[in-house]
């Protein structure tokens, strides 16, 4: 589905914590992008496939307490879009698409 190509990624450092972690593809043609291995916090190892011309941006060990939540997001592998709380519930929205990551495969 896609060529190989090294990509390097920026991660940003969050202020209430955790990471953000961005994915460019200036190429034009999808790219396969491996996350993680045995040296990194990942716990599995992921495969995504990132668009032509497009920049995911990733959640790493994101922390929930803003919303009164003892929780993290250890990792995410798609976007988050949106979050609302409401009472006792937490309702987080990821997108894939074709422009951000065009799929993800589970890890080794």
């Amino acid at each position: 589905m896609g060529s190989q190509y090294l990509l390097e990624g920026n991660a940003l450092a969050l202020s209430g914590g955790g990471w953000l972690i961005g994915i460019p593809n200036p190429g034009e043609t999808v790219a396969q992008v491996t996350l993680g291995g045995t040296d990194m916090k990942f716990p599995t190892r992921i495969e995504l496939f990132v668009a032509p011309n497009a920049c995911p941006f990733l959640l790493m060990d994101y922390p929930l307490s803003t919303w009164g939540i003892d929780g993290r997001i250890r990792y995410a592998t798609a976007e988050l879009i949106e979050c609302q709380a409401f009472e006792n519930v937490l309702q987080l929205t990821f997108a894939v698409t074709t422009q951000a990551g065009a799929a993800t495969k589970a890890g080794r």
